[in-house]
């Protein structure tokens, strides 16, 4: 059965999203890293590629933080948060992300959906999908 998550976990959720977020916009991957669950099944998927494994997500993410401007902006007013287990919730959420240079900088509105599964340390990010927002 699928319910809404309960209300702290619900916090914890967003404060572990809003860490990886935060982290992200500072371009610290090792806070990134910290982030991500560790195991050989973490999975992004982002312009239609899948990308297996933590270090490859990683690996992926610094190329496009080397753009002069990067900056992810959450709608987090439009956070949805779905309960699929005691240990494991989807965040889903629409983000805007600012790409390109100080010159020309782009927004593009983005889709974004997390799997989070709890672990001894608290919330970690298992699964990322990530999509154009096509309305």
């Amino acid at each position: 059965m699928i319910r809404p998550a309960q209300a702290t976990d619900s916090q914890d959720i967003l404060a572990a999203y809003q860490r990886f977020v935060s982290a992200q916009n500072d371009r610290d991957l090792t806070r990134v890293k910290a982030e991500f669950l560790d195991t050989p099944d973490f999975l992004w998927v982002s312009d239609g590629k899948s990308i297996w494994t933590r270090e490859a997500v990683l690996e992926r993410m610094s190329r496009f933080q080397q753009l002069e401007v990067w900056h992810a902006n959450p709608l987090l007013s439009e956070a949805r948060i779905v309960s699929l287990s005691p240990d494991v919730a989807y965040l889903h959420m629409p983000l805007d992300l600012t790409l390109g240079t100080k010159a020309s900088p782009s927004i593009t509105r983005f889709l974004v959906s997390i799997v989070f599964k709890r672990i001894a340390s608290g919330w970690k990010i298992a699964a990322l999908f990530t999509t154009l927002d096509t309305p």
